[in-house]
């Protein structure tokens, strides 16, 4: 009984490293688009490429146990860049945030299964930081809903 144990989980591991192999990127894609252009244009499977913030506002963008998390418009500007300006006690910055366009990423595993694992831990992100995403974009009309399945993701330092 041990033995399978030990053998699934190294199954899941082996798995899981596969995942994070493929989809952690070394070098940013090109030409990543905000999520406000790609909304304007894209209504069905397309690949598209994506500057996104993780963010979800008050709530935790990653789901425990799932590998999909929240991003949001990358808000930037000459607003904020002064010494001693903090984004989350600022008003207007606050506002522009909550505001933002958001989209939803999904990773999968080389089978097109999503994998059970919060993307977090999967792929070492972290709340704030600025993802460009590569992958195949769809908008749901009903939701109003842009969601990304990942091919590929680089972390800007």
């Amino acid at each position: 009984m041990l033995v399978c144990v030990v053998g699934c989980h190294n199954a899941d591991d082996a798995r899981i490293n596969a995942a994070r192999s493929r989809l952690l990127l070394s070098q940013e894609p090109e030409g990543a688009q905000s999520i406000a252009d790609v909304r304007k244009r894209v209504d069905a499977q397309e690949a598209v490429t994506v500057a996104g913030e993780i963010e979800m506002a008050e709530l935790d963008p990653f789901v425990k146990d799932r590998s999909v998390f929240w991003v949001r418009e990358v808000t930037s500007g000459s607003h904020g860049k002064g010494a001693g300006h903090d984004a989350s006690t600022c008003p207007f910055c606050k506002r522009k945030a909550r505001n933002a366009p958001r989209a939803l990423v999904q990773c999968q595993d080389e089978n097109g299964q999503e994998i059970t694992m919060a993307a977090d831990r999967l792929l070492g992100l972290q709340k704030g930081d600025i993802v460009v995403i590569r992958g195949q974009g769809a908008l749901d009309a009903n939701l109003d809903m842009l969601t990304i399945t990942a091919k590929g993701i680089y972390i800007r330092p």
